[in-house]
């Protein structure tokens, strides 16, 4: 089901919770471009969603369920994911820079060429998730060896600058 952003944010402020497999239309003028900016979308169901190239700068996503949504250029820089699902989610060349991942689920996600630049990932869960060319630079609090079981790491840029040149499957 094909949906505005303003649609969007009409039915959940009207208690509209459930938006499972819709697809948001991008908007077709600047006004419709900055309406998710900041939005409080607090618990939402977006499972299944498309949201390819959705703007969602500073949005609050905590405890949404994004399992698999597609993510892919999305702009996520600052929002709030704090324990999020997503599971199994295309996270392909999503920006991700200083948001707040703490207690979410990445498993299975897709989060190749996706910037984490500054991101929080306080017990972030990346079990089975893709991480090829990811940048995680100056990102705080990643465990490799605690959230990260069975991961593919190829040209992965940790939070100290180095490389994981890989290809490497991590097994811990």
């Amino acid at each position: 089901m094909e949906i505005t952003t303003e649609q969007l944010l009409r039915r959940y402020v009207a208690g509209e919770r459930n938006f499972a497999g819709i697809d948001l239309k991008p908007a077709t003028d600047t006004a419709g471009i900055e309406l998710l900016k900041d939005a409080n979308l607090r618990g939402i169901n977006l499972r299944g969603a498309n949201l390819h190239s959705a703007d969602l700068k500073g949005v609050d996503l905590s405890r949404a369920n994004l399992t698999g949504a597609n993510l892919c250029s999305a702009n996520l820089r600052g929002a709030n994911l704090s324990e999020a699902i997503l599971v199994g989610t295309n996270l392909r060349g999503a920006s991700l820079g200083s948001a707040n991942l703490t207690c979410a689920c990445l498993e299975s996600a897709n989060l190749t060429r996706a910037s984490l630049r500054g991101a929080n990932l306080l017990n972030t869960d990346f079990s089975w998730a893709i991480l090829i060319e990811t940048n995680f630079g100056s990102a705080s609090n990643l465990k490799i060896n605690s959230t990260m079981f069975y991961v593919f790491f190829w040209k992965t840029i940790l939070p100290d600058g180095t490389i994981e040149v890989g290809p490497r499957y991590s097994e811990q």
